[in-house]
């Protein structure tokens, strides 16, 4: 459980992450049903309740992740080590795909609510779904500037939170025009990271 002002956060935090090499953080855009919180949507993931644009989204990003045949148990494998929110944490009366505004990406609360999911979880990894989302999210503390991951024309970077450092890279959003075949290697290389001029703490 992460408090935030008085109020569990309800991030989803596999049962494994804790004792995971690699410390994965999944950070979404936003969330369009008040009473679905993060925690219950991989929750839904993992049981096979999710349906219509919902699952493909997460099928999407999974692909890219585990490869285009991946068996239930793999999914659930991954989701039990990784954690996983929306950087929009509050509630957006939006459909999907809508993007939210500027005001709701720059609320403060943004940045402080992942300040606190940075210290307490301690990722070493941060993969932000959606190209709007990569350039609005702050953690509080400085960027370095963009690199590229190997092979890819993809960017990363990091910052430092409490001495541990976290690096950070971006998808288009897996709810459209998302090539799983595409970010499947783009991935793949960003996970073998911290490459030199990073320490992982």
């Amino acid at each position: 459980m992460i408090d935030v002002d008085g109020k569990d956060l309800a991030v989803w935090i596999g049962p494994e992450y804790e004792s995971a090499a690699l410390k994965l953080l999944v950070l979404g855009e936003s969330r369009h049903d008040q009473d679905f919180t993060d925690r219950e949507i991989i929750e839904w993931r993992i049981a096979g309740k999710l349906s219509g644009r919902k699952r493909r989204t997460f099928t999407n990003f999974e692909r890219a992740v585990l490869g285009q045949e991946q068996l239930d148990a793999d999914v659930q494998s991954f989701w039990n080590r990784t954690a996983f929110y929306n950087y929009n944490g509050s509630f957006f009366p939006g459909g999907p795909r809508v993007d939210p505004s500027h005001r709701i990406r720059a609320n403060p609360q943004n940045v402080g609510t992942l300040r606190t999911v940075l210290r307490e979880l301690k990722p070493t990894h941060v993969i932000v779904w959606g190209f709007a989302n990569w350039n609005s999210i702050d953690a509080g503390s400085p960027w370095t500037p963009d690199k590229r991951i190997p092979g890819a024309q993809e960017p990363y970077c990091s910052t430092t939170i409490d001495d541990h450092t976290i690096l950070f890279t971006r998808v288009r959003h897996p709810s459209a025009a998302f090539v799983s075949r595409y970010w499947a290697p783009v991935l793949s290389q960003f996970l073998q990271l911290p490459m030199e001029g990073f320490t992982l703490s």
